[in-house]
């Protein structure tokens, strides 16, 4: 009889550890095929970033964003970032293999990208630009 239970929990115990192995390596999903929890312009984000970051906090935080602004510069194979208010902008980091085909300084994009929150800049990650 112990040996049937020793057996049934250690047979528990490995679907367990093999099912926390498939979840720690599993990919997050792909900003495409998600749908955006709000569209806005990368001045009104920053300004609600400015203004009270714990409401933008509350609002954006870990959701998918999609953000239409002006590239202000570019981060070759990283990313781009979109004049916000003058001080601040917004960050864009490009998931790997869309980084190579980045937009133009100067042009208007629509980026869409999981919002990280406020450091120095505004934080979206994963993002892809939206055609």
């Amino acid at each position: 009889m112990r040996r049937k239970i020793a057996v049934i929990v250690l047979l528990v115990i490995a679907a367990a550890a093999a099912y926390g192995i498939y979840r720690y390596n599993q990919k997050p999903a792909s900003v495409a095929a998600q749908k955006p929890a709000v569209l806005l312009t990368a001045q009104a984000l920053v300004q609600a970033y400015a203004a009270n970051e714990a409401a933008a906090n509350k609002q954006y935080l870990g959701k998918t964003v999609e953000v239409t602004g002006i590239v202000q510069s570019v981060q070759p194979g990283v990313g781009i970032s979109l004049i916000g208010d003058g001080a601040q902008n917004v960050s864009c980091t490009f998931e790997a293999g869309v980084a190579a085909e980045l937009p133009a300084v100067g042009k208007s994009v629509t980026v869409r990208g999981v919002c990280t929150g406020y450091l120095i800049d505004v934080e979206l990650n994963r993002c892809m630009e939206i055609k």
